[in-house]
């Protein structure tokens, strides 16, 4: 009785009244106390204010009116309660109509089907016109096992039914001397129950370059959705109110909806056989509960509790529609990849032995992906990318470093062959202007610096000539820098133009994406790799940072200590040189910094 009368005085409601209010004006308050373990009873009670606000409130207004008792003041508590009930019954009764109304119209009439030519809609609410969309995996699947003979892909608003007229990207495979070149997308959204995903297994893009290598192309042009004889759509019809957006609203509208449909052609129109709709939405709980909801980076927002509610059928909320129409159509989308392998080394040296124009570069990419994915080269895997890397009708592939980490126990030859090839390739490109081929020049570019920066020391030795040639190649050493981190097995020779970088990398700070920092990091990376052996570095390195030419702030200030102590400067040395203060730079971070060197030795990464 004592608990439920001060409840109900006049100072505690107005605590809890200005709770209330701290809570609904300033809802992130609620966040930052729970952040700490002390201040979770705050946070929880910060964000029950609002409601405590609104039991004590009721009871308090019964005692006014009829009397002070405990038992009209607990009446009036119960009173509030129920009346808290009230709009949570009448929202949740309309959101429940809502989501029945959209389901209501679901249907199965699915038969197998003959249809040669299957196109997918794929759902974007709003979308002002149709978007066209890349062969993925799942229209590959049906390209590569003869499912379909061609398929059309599309991105708009599925809410309305497939339009005849509406122009859809085409695929198709056809016999052709040449292939056109096309980008094959790496997602397969298909799961087909007894279908292992591991790392030796080939996903389907690589199959279908095997089949294009071998001169079966896929054709990529437009045709109109009437063509085809089933449309399956799929996507969002409706998409509600999340719980931040619809705040304190009680009648708000957070249902969503998606649907998937098929169509079959019937004449000159299309019949629809299947709809499922899947709906999902946020109940109010069973008291109106005005609280806070979370956002992104702890931030906090107005709100009402609530609750998440599902119904209808899974697959049309599911990303998995190629399992269930394999499931249901008796579509075979099986991978086949029994010889996989031995064709694509077949096909990579018939095109290697051939002095035709066009060779498989995609295929020779698949080639060494799958090198990084097993982490193993035979004997004949490490002649063939010697081969690829040396053919310059190949582009350089992202992957070709694992013709070099993952070579094993490879003759001295095989390194130095790629090291050779590597920087004759760097130096045609030298001599290339990008133009509208900008990016793939840089990705050939920074995969040969990658493949540089894995070579075994004794090759690297022997191309010091060649590294510094690249240092100086201001074109080529930003996209390129991770081998210019290999100068550091030059010792003190090598920190003469690890040293040079640093300082010219400035002329280019504000002039483009990396210009100055790749070759910055380049030079200060390598010295600190390089460690005692550049010992006679750390005057002149100590000397940069008291000019400014070194940077102190953020990760920069850690990689500079983690150098000094790998070149040998002593700790008075290194605390006088490094710049304390401000984000974060303190004495803490670096004992912190200081002690993982001696520990595990300097961690020379950015």
């Amino acid at each position: 009785m004592r608990i439920l009368s001060l409840l109900v005085s006049k100072g505690l409601l107005i605590i809890l009244g200005l709770s209330a209010a701290i809570t609904l004006l300033a809802p992130s308050i609620v966040s930052v106390a729970m952040i700490t373990i002390i201040g979770i009873p705050l946070g929880i009670y910060l964000a029950l204010a609002p409601t405590l606000f609104l039991v004590a409130l009721g009871a308090w207004i019964f005692g006014r009116l009829f009397g002070g008792g405990f038992l009209v003041r607990a009446g009036g508590a119960i009173v509030a309660l129920a009346l808290l009930a009230v709009p949570p019954l009448l929202a949740n009764a309309r959101l429940d109509a809502a989501a029945r109304q959209l389901a209501m119209d679901d249907h199965d009439d699915l038969a197998r089907t003959e249809a040669r030519v299957i196109a997918f809609r794929f759902g974007r609410l709003g979308a002002s016109k149709p978007q066209p969309l890349r062969c993925d995996g799942l229209c590959q699947r049906l390209l590569l096992n003869g499912v379909a003979d061609r398929v059309l892909y599309i991105r708009e608003d599925v809410s309305n039914p497939p339009a005849p007229g509406t122009v859809a990207a085409a695929y198709r495979m056809e016999r052709r001397g040449t292939c056109p070149d096309i980008e094959l997308p790496r997602n397969d959204p298909v799961k087909l129950d007894g279908e292992r995903r591991n790392r030796d297994g080939k996903n389907v893009a690589e199959l279908m370059n095997i089949r294009i290598a071998a001169g079966t192309c896929l054709v990529a042009e437009e045709a109109p959705l009437g063509e085809a004889g089933l449309v399956v759509s799929s996507g969002a019809i409706k998409r509600g109110m999340s719980d931040i957006s619809a705040g304190l609203d009680i009648f708000a509208d957070t249902v969503s909806a998606g649907r998937l449909t098929l169509h079959e052609r019937d004449g000159a129109a299309f019949r629809e056989t299947f709809r499922e709709t899947s709906v999902a939405y946020r109940r109010l709980w069973h008291l109106y509960m005005p609280s806070v909801v979370g956002g992104a980076e702890l931030r906090m927002y107005p709100g009402l509790v609530r609750r998440k509610e599902q119904s209808g059928g899974e697959n049309a909320s599911s990303e998995n529609i190629g399992g269930f129409l394999a499931e249901r159509l008796g579509w075979d989308l099986a991978l086949r990849q029994d010889d996989a392998d031995e064709a694509m080394r077949r096909l990579l040296v018939e095109a290697l032995d051939d002095d035709r124009a066009e060779v498989p570069s995609a295929l020779a990419a698949d080639f060494f992906v799958r090198i990084r994915k097993s982490r193993t080269m035979s004997p004949a895997d490490r002649v063939l990318s010697r081969r690829i890397l040396a053919d310059r009708r190949f582009a350089v592939p992202e992957a070709a470093f694992a013709a070099v980490l993952y070579a094993g126990d490879a003759p001295k030859t095989h390194f130095s062959a790629i090291a050779a090839t590597a920087f004759e390739r760097l130096r045609d490109l030298s001599a290339v202007e990008p133009g509208a081929n900008a990016r793939g020049w840089l990705q050939q570019v920074r995969s040969l610096g990658i493949v540089v920066s894995r070579l075994p020391r004794e090759t690297i030795l022997s191309r010091r000539g060649d590294l510094e040639w690249l240092a100086r190649e201001e074109r080529l050493r930003v996209p390129a820098y991770a081998a210019l981190t290999r100068l550091s097995e030059f010792g003190a020779e090598g920190a003469d133009t690890l040293l040079w970088l640093i300082d010219d990398a400035w002329r280019f700070r504000g002039k483009g994406p990396n210009a100055w920092q790749h070759p910055y990091l380049a030079g200060v990376i390598g010295l600190c790799r390089a460690g005692t052996a550049a010992g006679d570095a750390v005057g002149p390195f100590i000397d940069r940072m008291a000019s400014g030419r070194i940077v102190q702030h953020g990760s920069y200030w850690d990689l500079n200590i983690n150098t000094l102590f790998a070149l040998g400067a002593g700790m008075e040395d290194i605390r006088a040189a490094v710049e304390f203060g401000e984000s974060g730079r303190t004495a803490k971070r670096f004992e912190r910094e200081i002690d993982r060197a001696r520990r595990k030795g300097p961690d020379c990464t950015y």
